[in-house]
């Protein structure tokens, strides 16, 4: 999963735990990678041309 950094730390610690919880009540293992706007957008523009995108991409900037 790929997500915007937040702007506060404290956005990404929440961010953190709730996948935590949500690892433990499910089993199931989540790879988190937090990215600057700028260089998530940058990152999803190559890798749909390489066609290695993960299940789950959020960004301030996806629509674009």
């Amino acid at each position: 999963m790929w997500w915007d950094k937040g702007f506060t730390q404290e956005e990404d610690e929440a961010l953190k735990q709730l996948v935590s919880e949500w690892e433990k009540q499910t089993g199931n293992k989540i790879k988190l990678s937090l990215y600057s706007t700028d260089e998530l957008t940058r990152k999803i523009k190559r890798e749909i041309q390489a066609g290695n995108l993960p299940d789950i991409v959020t960004s301030y900037t996806a629509d674009r």
